[in-house]
Formats: structure tokens, sequence, C-alpha cells
């Protein structure tokens, strides 16, 4: 098991950042209440990239998984455009039961 959820979501993020080249920003999404640090919970990341269109938030969930010999947590991820990241910023957009805009996962050093 990877040591955090912290730690899934700063090597996701890298991940995305270095698969997608329109991504701008990736940020943990959290819920309010306990339960984040949770191995059950999944992990949440708003991805504002501006090669999707807009759709408004659709979030997509992917169970856990697998991989070098490492379980992952399920995870649910919320892909906006600029533009929508800005209507979620002004409170023009919600995000789903509750959730709120955390912390920014940086891009991993060059």
């Amino acid at each position: 098991m990877p040591e955090s959820k912290s730690a899934v979501a700063r090597e996701l993020a890298a991940n995305h950042y270095a698969l997608e080249p329109g991504m701008k920003r990736i940020f943990r999404l959290l819920k309010p209440g306990e339960g984040e640090g949770d191995w059950d919970e999944p992990l949440k990341l708003l991805e504002v990239n501006e090669a999707t269109v807009k759709g408004g938030i659709q979030p997509v969930h992917f169970g856990a998984y697998v991989a070098d010999d490492k379980w992952y947590p399920p995870v649910i991820l919320v892909v906006v455009t600029p533009e929508e990241y800005k209507l979620l910023q002004a409170g023009k957009l919600e995000l789903p039961h509750g959730w709120r805009i955390g912390g920014k996962l940086p891009r991993a050093a060059s």
C-alpha cells in the first residue's frame, strides 16, 4: 500500500500533468466531515484542463486497484475547463455532495 492518500494524489497528479499537455491545475477535492484519510473513501481530484470540452461537473469514478504490488484507493475525477473553474471559484457552478476545493497538487519537478 502507498504510504498515504496524499502520496497517491501527488503520483496521480504527476502522471496526469505529464500525459495531458492541456492540464493547467489539479486540486484535491474534500468532502465535509471526517473520512478523507480512510482508504475506503475515494480520492477525489479536480482537474482544470484546457483540452477538455465544457460539460459541467461530471464526476468519473474509478475503482480501487493494485499495481506494482501496491493497493490504490478508489478515485473520482472531475475534469473542467478553465472557464468552468472560474465559475466554481465565483460560486456560479457547484461541486456535488458539499465537496470543496482543497490544496493544489504541483507538477513534478523536472
